[in-house]
């Protein structure tokens, strides 16, 4: 297990509700990646992506040799990269978006320039050594009234779910997360 100076790491905004407490350590990681895997890698070489979005928002700079925290994901966005999670853990890797996504680039548009690569220096860990995911940062679903709702109307009110294309992204990727995680309860808010 090595230490990570949480002051020198750049935190991409898949991490941001990961608190800086868990971003203390890093080990060799022993199962292959899944969706969610939290990793620390340097930047090799910058491509495509120069910048991160922060977990504040900002969009900041990143150079060659910074370190930075990110997730292993599936990306495809048919006017820049289709990327998945490596089927084991890779020496490099690329930055598949601005916010910090991870994996490897299978196709690209071809008006894209190559990916920022990523060499690997390990998982991120808790104190025990045990890998982090995502999932163990997820957010409940509130309840109202003692039970629990997935209805997104009913968490963020209708004006933030009028896009149902918005929406049926939003609820899918947390629909996808949460098998995962253990949690099998899911339902897709009704329309």
């Amino acid at each position: 297990m090595k230490q990570l100076d949480v002051c020198q790491v750049k935190r991409p905004y898949t991490t941001h509700l990961v608190p800086a407490s868990a971003c203390v350590d890093y080990t060799e990681p022993t199962d292959r990646p899944c969706i969610g895997d939290l990793l620390v890698a340097e930047v090799l070489s910058l491509g495509k992506h120069s910048t991160i979005e922060s977990t504040t928002g900002q969009i900041i700079n990143i150079f060659p040799g910074d370190i930075l925290i990110g997730a292993f994901g599936n990306r495809y966005a048919t006017g820049q990269y289709e990327g998945y999670v490596p089927t084991q853990w890779p020496e490099t890797c690329d930055l598949l978006s601005i916010g910090g996504v991870c994996g490897e680039v299978v196709s690209a548009h071809s008006s894209m320039a190559a990916p920022t690569l990523l060499r690997m220096l390990g998982a991120l860990c808790r104190a025990d050594r045990r890998p982090l995911n995502l999932c163990s940062f997820a957010l409940l679903a509130p309840s109202i009234a003692g039970q629990r709702t997935n209805d997104p109307s009913c968490r963020y009110g209708d004006e933030l779910w009028q896009d149902d294309d918005r929406r049926d992204a939003r609820t899918g990727v947390v629909a996808g997360w949460l098998p995962r995680c253990g949690r099998q309860d899911y339902r897709h808010g009704s329309r």
